[in-house]
């Protein structure tokens, strides 16, 4: 929570955050928490969610629940609907924070590139999934981490999932953050009729286990360890505000499609404002997941 901003007590509010287990969504959740919300972990790793699970129910007993998914695996996030659906009777925020990226090319059980999978089109089939229930729940939110990275990112409809050419690091992350941006436009246009809002944000360079989660061999995940203790790199306290703030500022219940940093609108890549461009990733995203079906 930033200083000299007014917060509402968020008692009777559910919460929905994936990748709650670590880093910045571990201390979304926590800030949440405090502010009297229950707070739904999702998690792909069991053992390291459970440790975290019992670290925060000690400090807020009976503010957290923990389901378990990978969101890089669709049948895994329609599982997850389906839990969330069953066990809740609303979905007040719903925040997506897992993410990863790799060194090299790899993919999901589904077949489609991991970076992608993960960080776009993860969000997309969770998001659609649960409209019914935002919808259901308003005033709801939608907030998604994306990243600093998208402003000068490559956009490649033609090849979203990097299968020509050298696989790239900062090609594919860059990628998957600007289609999450696109994506928030997309859907806020759908959701003009609703009191449902969806922003994104750039939490900071965070010090976070990220780089260390993708794949790329130990090397990469040497230097990415040893990069995480330059002066460069902020807490992931820290990077935790501006969701913490975008879940729960009572004056930014009515804006949406907005990108967010630093506690603050920021500025943004200019295709994230081109219809057309809106129109064609949403249309390449949903193509992928057909496919992939």
């Amino acid at each position: 929570m930033t200083e000299g901003r007014k917060v509402t007590n968020l008692k009777g509010k559910i919460i929905i955050i994936t990748g709650a287990n670590s880093g910045i969504g571990l201390e979304s959740a926590r800030g949440l928490a405090k502010l009297g919300a229950k707070i739904v972990m999702v998690c792909r790793n069991p053992d390291k969610a459970k440790q975290s699970f019992s670290v925060l129910d000690a400090e807020y007993p009976g503010k957290f629940d923990l389901l378990l998914a990978d969101i890089s695996s669709l049948k895994s996030i329609e599982k997850l609907a389906l839990e969330i659906e069953e066990k809740y009777p609303r979905v007040d925020v719903l925040l997506h924070n897992a993410g990863i990226f790799n060194a090299k090319r790899v993919e999901s059980v589904d077949g489609i590139e991991a970076t992608l999978a993960t960080n776009h089109i993860g969000v997309v089939h969770l998001t659609e999934l649960l409209l019914p229930l935002l919808k259901a729940s308003a005033p709801s939110r939608i907030v998604i981490t994306s990243s600093l990275t998208h402003l000068k990112a490559k956009l490649d409809l033609d090849d979203l999932e990097s299968k020509t050419g050298n696989f790239l690091l900062r090609d594919a992350y860059g990628q998957s953050k600007l289609l999450n941006l696109l994506y928030m436009r997309e859907l806020q246009e759908r959701l003009n009729d609703t009191d449902v809002t969806v922003n994104c944000l750039h939490p900071g360079v965070v010090s976070t286990n990220i780089g260390s989660s993708g794949s790329g061999g130990i090397f990469f995940k040497l230097i990415w360890a040893l990069a995480r203790r330059t002066p460069f790199f902020i807490s992931a306290e820290e990077g935790a505000k501006t969701s913490i703030l975008l879940a729960s500022d009572p004056s930014l219940e009515k804006v949406t499609g907005k990108y967010f940093s630093n506690c603050k609108p920021a500025k943004y890549n200019k295709l994230v404002d081109n219809p057309e461009i809106i129109h064609d990733a949403w249309i390449a995203t949903t193509s992928i997941m057909a496919s992939a079906k």
